[in-house]
């Protein structure tokens, strides 16, 4: 019973914490740009600490561009497959930046808050589409690249990371990256198959 107690509590204290970090990054939540996260870690790491938080800009900034990105599927969307897709995605991207920010919290590392200029202008462009299709093809497109720049990163993180909370961190959503990538690659065939090939499997 003593033992069951003193887990509960280890288990109360460890999200008591969670909850300090995320209210604590929330209530110093001004505009960080890209260049000056970067900055910042240049100036205050050197050597694999350097190179790991600079992972943590990168992954942020990406796994912000697709959240961003993917909350346009609510109104632009013409399949219901890239709506489906989009909602979820946003919902995932979301969930890591937050976990991320806790792990660079404890790694003192600075994060971006808004995107690099090259993101902000492919969110943009996507913004500004009309035609429901246009959209569709151009956000699978844009997706794909940064899935995949993330799944790449992942893997050259895994083959020579040595930190062990950065290799759990990576290890936990490179899989989902790659996830993914796949389903948007069948959403794309399913999409550009002639109508009649569709119906005759249906």
């Amino acid at each position: 019973m003593n033992k069951m107690m003193i887990m509960i509590k280890k288990n109360q204290v460890n999200r008591m914490i969670q909850i300090l970090i995320i209210i604590t990054l929330f209530s110093a939540c001004k505009s960080i740009s890209y260049q000056s996260a970067k900055h910042s870690n240049e100036d205050k790491f050197y050597g694999e600490k350097e190179e790991n938080a600079l992972i943590m800009v990168d992954m942020k900034d990406l796994s912000q561009l697709i959240e961003d990105i993917s909350g346009l599927t609510e109104e632009k969307a013409f399949a219901k497959d890239i709506y489906d897709f989009g909602k979820s995605a946003a919902k995932d991207h979301k969930k890591l930046q937050n976990q991320l920010k806790i792990l660079a919290f404890k790694k003192r590392a600075k994060l971006p808050s808004a995107l690099k200029e090259d993101n902000q202008e492919i969110y943009r462009s996507l913004h500004k589409i009309t035609d429901r299709k246009t959209f569709d093809r151009v956000y699978m497109e844009e997706m794909i690249k940064a899935l995949q720049i993330l799944a790449d990163m992942s893997d050259d993180f895994l083959e020579e990371g040595k930190d062990k909370q950065m290799r759990n961190f990576v290890t936990k959503h490179s899989g989902i990256f790659k996830s993914e990538i796949k389903r948007i690659n069948t959403i794309q065939e399913y999409i550009e198959k002639p109508y009649s090939e569709i119906l005759s499997k249906e």
